[in-house]
């Protein structure tokens, strides 16, 4: 089929809510962004931008279901109490917020998230779950003015590892906190403890060496460090810094189709396919394909992974910084 008659049922599609269409052709067709971006007269860029949204929401199950073993781990981190406030900072669609509000059923838990689409996401699944005690803002924690000691606990779901400027970030959350207020966040180790992201990498690379982020970039592994976090927490004014290796498997999806559907239409793939031509995609699609189904297991697909769980408190006495 023609590139052009392509754009024409994608962009039906679209209308008709069928977002992992153009996933899957931008994924096996190395002209379709550029085309696609053509024809509705923007950037490619915010092409891919709106792609990596339509990503979230197709596979937001997969996504919300990806890390769920160390979810438990967070909440013992925080030691909340029934009439806790809480602060989650990206809280992404809600998961961790909702099961702080099961938790702190007299107190009352706050959810943050820069992106909107996330916050609406997050609001629906609440009240679909009756859940009175938790609320969401849209809001950049690293610098939204909170009410100062306003809260019991700040948590974090693997989300505070992208502040752009993260001492300043954390201080802020400090300033939220009361004194003797509690931080307890899960973030992900360093690349090489992460199969599931080592494992799907190789294939994508095609043979290419891929540059790695230095320590404390922001990005997923921007908490992997340990020098780095204690330094930025120490700076920003907390104590008692403890960081904890837990290692839980990671659940890509029930089966290899859906599982390979999920990694191979998101952004990380969508780049490093990016200059391949159809014959090379393929070859390391398959590539891929074969890497999900040697992971299969009678629980799903599942690949080794590896994070901290920080905590940190708030010195009784201190000052706001």
């Amino acid at each position: 089929m023609r590139t052009g008659e392509q754009l024409d049922r994608a962009l039906v599609a679209l209308a008709g809510g069928n977002r992992r269409m153009i996933l899957e052709l931008v994924r096996d067709r190395p002209d379709f962004l550029g085309a696609m971006a053509g024809r509705l007269g923007v950037s490619s860029r915010a092409v891919s931008q709106d792609l990596s949204l339509f990503h979230d929401l197709e596979y937001e199950d997969q996504l919300e279901g990806l890390a769920t073993r160390y979810d438990p781990h967070l909440l013992a981190a925080a030691r909340l109490d029934p009439g806790s406030a809480v602060l989650d900072v990206g809280c992404g669609s809600g998961v961790s917020t909702r099961a702080a509000a099961g938790m702190v059923t007299a107190g009352h838990v706050l959810g943050v998230d820069v992106s909107a689409a996330a916050v609406r996401r997050a609001r629906e699944r609440s009240r679909a779950e009756r859940l009175p005690n938790a609320s969401f803002e849209r809001a950049d924690a690293a610098v939204h003015p909170f009410p100062a000691g306003s809260f019991d606990a700040v948590i974090s779901r693997f989300g505070a590892m992208y502040f752009s400027h993260p001492v300043p970030a954390f201080a802020n959350l400090l300033r939220a906190l009361r004194p003797g207020g509690r931080l307890a966040l899960v973030a992900w180790r360093e690349l090489a403890r992460n199969e599931w992201m080592t494992a799907v990498r190789e294939p994508l690379a095609a043979g290419r060496t891929l540059p790695e982020r230095a320590p404390g970039t922001p990005g997923a592994f921007g908490l992997a460090d340990e020098a780095v976090v204690r330094r930025v927490l120490a700076e920003a004014g907390f104590a008692g810094v403890a960081l904890t290796e837990v290692r839980e498997p990671i659940r890509l999806g029930a089966d290899a189709d859906g599982a390979y559907a999920l990694v191979s239409t998101q952004k990380l793939a969508r780049d490093l396919l990016d200059g391949l031509d159809v014959a090379a995609r393929r070859s390391v699609l398959a590539d891929l394909r074969a890497v999900v189904e040697a992971h299969v297991m009678p629980d799903g697909v599942q690949f080794g992974s590896a994070c901290w769980v920080i905590t940190a408190h708030r010195p009784v006495g201190s000052i706001d910084p």
